[in-house]
């Protein structure tokens, strides 16, 4: 899908069509996925229901999902995106977000038979996975980057050295300055 709307050329109709398309439904997507995630209930038992939720719903959550990430880029002065992108919430993004990636999975499913209640899971589940990447970050990442830097750095990445400007070059570039 990603390869298909890349190759879209920008500025073309069907380009202008789309970014019309996720302006307008981004906020209605964004907020049915709010609903969807703290009103759905899981269904227990195989039936229609079953299959449905189990098939197309993560399907739908990762359109919907989309449709509202794509309304946020195209919105960068709106304000949810300032929201979003205040400081308190995108550096925890920068560094907890693979930690977040790994332990959200396990953490739900170690919860599932603890919290019966889809949205006390769900809340429960964010809390339990920012602590678990932090954590993760504190102690493992943290401790093996700098080891990594000090220790295998300087043998694989060689500091490349800096060209050396032409004297007819220089002296153009110092007169637009």
């Amino acid at each position: 899908m990603a390869l298909v709307l890349s190759a879209i050329s920008p500025g073309s109709r069907l380009h202008v069509s789309l970014q019309t398309g996720v302006r307008r439904s981004g906020p209605f997507a964004g907020f049915a996925l709010v609903l969807a995630v703290f009103l759905l209930k899981e269904p227990t038992e195989p039936g229609a229901w079953f299959d449905i939720f189990w098939s197309v719903g993560p399907t739908a959550l990762a359109i919907l999902a989309g449709l509202a990430i794509g309304w946020l880029v195209l919105q960068p002065e709106g304000l949810v995106s300032k929201i979003l992108g205040h400081r308190w919430l995108s550096r925890p993004g920068r560094d907890l977000s693979y930690g977040m990636y790994l332990w959200h999975m396990p953490v739900y499913l170690l919860l599932i038979p603890l919290v019966p209640s889809l949205a006390v899971r769900v809340p429960l589940t964010a809390a339990l996975t920012v602590l678990m990447a932090y954590g993760s970050f504190r102690f493992v990442e943290t401790p093996i980057r700098r080891w990594a830097s000090r220790r295998l750095e300087p043998a694989l990445v060689r500091p490349s050295p800096e060209p050396v400007p032409e004297p007819a070059r220089e002296l153009e570039l110092a007169g637009r300055a």
